[in-house]
């Protein structure tokens, strides 16, 4: 796995500390209980509102239907 993440890193994959408002953001979309959104996701989509990003790849469903009622492009799910 340490190989992967260091072939992925060396690729252009940027690192960014999570910001406590992600982290606000993040438990807000979970304590929407209609959404179904769990931790993880929720921070994930969270984040990538914060850092102003366009397109949103994920392969869980739940998570991109969230993503793009929340304005992300879905890029494939």
């Amino acid at each position: 796995m340490l190989v992967l993440f260091e072939q992925l890193s060396a690729g252009g994959l940027t690192l960014t500390p999570v910001s406590r408002v992600a982290y606000r953001a993040a438990a807000a979309l979970v304590d929407d209980f209609e959404q179904g959104l769990r931790g993880a996701d929720a921070l994930h989509i969270a984040v990538a509102q914060e850092l102003g990003v366009q397109r949103f790849a994920t392969l869980d469903h739940k998570q991109g239907v969230n993503a793009q009622r929340l304005g992300l492009t879905l890029e494939f799910g």
